[in-house]
């Protein structure tokens, strides 16, 4: 971030986490003199608060490898921001140059360079985030969740039944 501000690009940063490394990027921003572009909002439990707030973003910063699946980073997606996240991400729907820019965690400069390009270069920025929405509009859709989970229910449900069958048989 000191090295995006000193470039003299805009930023504002929102932190919206918690936990015992908050207060380490607290005391951080501090020494750094980065607290007037850095705001501490703390976890968002509400979703229609946290997607709304994203929607006035550009980015999502992933700084670590997170969740296989995250809804935070899904509805990021579906807001149209531009996924900056590690290579070491286990998330399948993160695939580098198409729905987010990956940066390599081991190089120090790694995630600061990943940044700085996409705000050099707007179009790939818009490219990436449209990458990210078409990706879970065609892969995420509510409908196509809800017809996966009945079609699960209906498989679980017959394999239970076809084991009950089995059981009552074998014990007549």
């Amino acid at each position: 971030m000191r090295h995006i501000v000193n470039q003299g690009q805009e930023a504002q940063l929102f932190v919206l986490a918690d936990g015992p490394m908050l207060w380490a990027l607290r005391r951080q921003a501090e020494q750094l003199e980065l607290r007037p572009y850095v705001t501490f909002a703390g976890r968002m439990s509400d979703w229609g608060a946290q997607r709304e707030a994203m929607r006035g973003g550009d980015f999502l910063i992933i700084p670590s490898g997170g969740e296989r699946y995250s809804i935070s980073t899904m509805t990021a997606m579906a807001a149209g921001l531009a996924v900056i996240a590690p290579t070491t991400t286990e998330a399948p729907y993160l695939i580098d140059g198409q729905t987010a820019s990956l940066y390599p965690p081991d190089k120090p400069d790694g995630l600061r360079d990943c940044w700085k390009a996409l705000l050099d270069d707007h179009t790939r920025a818009r490219r990436l985030a449209h990458g990210g929405l078409d990706y879970i509009r065609s892969h995420h859709q509510a409908s196509a969740m809800v017809t996966a989970l009945g079609k699960l229910y209906r498989e679980l449900n017959e394999a239970r039944l076809a084991s009950a069958a089995t059981t009552t048989a074998t014990v007549s």
